[in-house]
């Protein structure tokens, strides 16, 4: 819709969602090489600015490099924020990661159906689609620099033992 209304009549339409596959996949694969040593949650912030990048560009940027560019962005780390998390649940609740991971898929859900309800309320309270594409777009990219700064506390408050160890501090095993 954004390219539609950015590009109108533009050949290159069709290009964005193929170059956002492409990048996801690109994107998985390499989240498969991250070491499992290193700590997740740095992977999941990294993730989730990418990402908020790629979203935010959208925005500011309507003509096909900079939406070719935020299809890219956008799609790297797409499923690269899945996988950490799972990673992630897998760390922190060993013995339940099961349940916690069906949760995670399920608020997942519950996130991909809100979303259009939502966008269509912002939709009703702006002057036109290009004002309410671009209100929903920037709300997006915030949460996912909250997202970010959410793991940066967490990575404060409640460092990994390996991290732990290495600072010369105990903890208690989750």
């Amino acid at each position: 819709m954004i390219a539609k209304n950015s590009i109108p009549g533009s050949p290159l339409l069709t290009v964005f969602w193929p170059l956002f596959g492409v990048a996801a996949v690109v994107g998985s694969l390499l989240a498969a090489r991250v070491p499992h040593s290193a700590d997740v949650r740095l992977h999941l912030i990294a993730a989730y600015l990418v990402q908020a990048v790629g979203v935010g560009l959208s925005v500011i940027w309507q003509d096909a490099f900079g939406l070719a560019l935020s299809s890219v962005l956008v799609g790297l780390p797409f499923t690269a924020i899945s996988f950490f998390a799972m990673n992630e649940v897998r760390r922190i609740r060993s013995s339940h990661h099961a349940r916690y991971m069906g949760l995670l898929t399920a608020v997942f859900a519950i996130g991909q159906i809100m979303g259009p309800p939502a966008v269509g309320v912002i939709m009703r309270h702006v002057v036109n689609v290009d004002a309410g594409f671009d209100l929903a777009l920037a709300v997006a990219s915030i949460a996912l620099v909250v997202g970010a700064a959410i793991y940066v506390a967490m990575i404060l408050l409640f460092p990994s033992e390996r991290n732990a160890r290495t600072a010369g501090r105990s903890v208690r095993p989750t």
